[in-house]
């Protein structure tokens, strides 16, 4: 990313939503309300942890996601995935 500051996509409104106090965790399956519209959504921040690549990405969706969505999820910028093979259900939360 090139700010400091972390915004994540409604998938309600599409507006954006700051953390400029990081409260958002990465590695972890959450949801918050939307500052815009108000409305629930689920969001996981990946932080890629590749040699050289360093890239956080978010992924938003308005209802819960299985598992194995989130297991799927992989960095924008090099394609490694987040959580690795083994990783549990109870880990993503």
């Amino acid at each position: 990313m090139s700010t400091t500051e972390f915004a994540l996509r409604c998938p309600h409104c599409g507006k954006d939503n700051d953390d400029p106090l990081e409260i958002f965790e990465e590695g972890k399956l959450d949801w918050t309300r939307c500052f815009h519209c108000e409305q629930a959504f689920h969001f996981f921040i990946g932080s890629c942890e590749q040699r050289g690549c360093f890239t956080d990405t978010s992924f938003t969706w308005k209802e819960q996601p299985s598992p194995s969505d989130v297991a799927a999820l992989v960095c924008s910028a090099c394609r490694q995935p987040f959580l690795s093979a083994t990783a549990e259900e109870d880990d993503l939360y």
